[in-house]
């Protein structure tokens, strides 16, 4: 009698535990499905920052995948940063994300989110682009063949094949896990008119001057960590050598240029004028172009007469055709920045 009640009691217990759990899960589905898409959202920026994956680079420096959201007014906004461990302001790269349309809580995990590649988050981006069609390097009727140092996540190479304009875009990364982590996590595709390489640029760069390669117009956006003991973070030193900008600028045909994306951790300006006396020595032309407030790009072709003293009315004109092209206002305010 007494061991048929102790079984009845194991049956019901377990009769009971299992109820309990099959509630539970019913209770919770049921509090993720019935939630709305604003409290989803609300509940994604409670998260965020949002670890999303971590790795190391070829160069011992490792990096981590960061989502971050917040409502800007009644916006949910949401990025992704792809941020070195040693620097500590700013990140090696931030592109936009763009929510499911019918958000729920089957897709609610950010880190397969879709990269928005319509929308320019760092706008030195799309001024490096500008800077060629403002002194007349690229052209809006034919193909550019465009050269560039430095992948990251891929925000140029984002930007780049939004544009309706015909490009032939090679980039150079030397870090594998870099271009690794752009594919993954930052949605970069190589196509036809859009490939990375994986190399050295300066090594490269001498073996494509020797085989007669040349390019209508050459980005510099290599850069380096936040090491405490380099004010200079893009571009790296290493590209800032007589032999390399000579090679850079046998790389660029007679008509061509190059624009150079300057980043200091501290002394700005000196490193701007430094790097435009660097440069002046191996192009006709050079000019520091101001995007913002704290900000300058420098930006040389090999024909001469581009400045802003006898060249403004040009520079202008130049910036008007190319923000109709684009549909975004800037030449105005860059023209007041300059």
């Amino acid at each position: 009698m007494k061991r048929h009640s102790r079984q009845l009691f194991i049956r019901l217990l377990s009769f009971f535990v299992l109820a309990s759990l099959i509630l539970w899960m019913f209770v919770s589905i049921g509090f993720f499905t019935g939630k709305t898409r604003d409290e989803l959202e609300d509940a994604v920026i409670e998260r965020s920052p949002i670890l999303v994956h971590s790795f190391c680079g070829k160069f011992k420096t490792c990096y981590k995948i960061i989502d971050t959201a917040r409502r800007n007014g009644e916006t949910f906004e949401i990025w992704r940063d792809m941020v070195p461990d040693d620097l500590t302001d700013g990140t090696l790269t931030r592109v936009w994300l763009s929510p499911p349309v019918d958000l729920s809580f089957k897709n609610v995990d950010t880190s397969r989110w879709n990269v928005n590649k319509r929308v320019m988050v760092t706008p030195v981006m799309m001024y490096m682009i500008t800077s060629g069609y403002m002194l007349e390097i690229l052209n809006y009727h034919s193909l550019n063949q465009i050269l560039t140092f430095g992948l990251g996540g891929g925000a140029l190479q984002h930007y780049v094949s939004q544009l309706d304009f015909q490009f032939n875009l090679t980039t150079i990364e030397i870090d594998p896990n870099i271009i690794e982590a752009s594919q993954k996590f930052f949605d970069f595709e190589e196509n036809e008119n859009n490939h990375v390489i994986a190399a050295d640029g300066i090594v490269l760069s001498e073996r494509l001057k020797e085989e007669g390669f040349t390019f209508d117009f050459i980005i510099l956006d290599a850069s380096t960590t936040g090491d405490a003991s380099k004010e200079l973070i893009c571009p790296i030193e290493e590209f800032l050598g007589e032999k390399i900008i000579s090679t850079m600028s046998e790389l660029v045909s007679p008509k061509g240029g190059i624009a150079v994306n300057i980043y200091a951790l501290k002394n700005q300006k000196k490193h701007e004028e430094r790097l435009k006396s660097l440069f002046a020595q191996h192009f006709a032309s050079c000019l520091l172009l101001r995007y913002s407030e704290e900000q300058q790009l420098l930006v040389c072709s090999h024909r001469d007469g581009w400045n802003w003293e006898s060249g403004r009315q040009r520079l202008f004109n130049n910036l008007l055709i190319h923000e109709k092209r684009i549909g975004i206002p800037i030449a105005e305010n860059l023209m007041k920045l300059n």
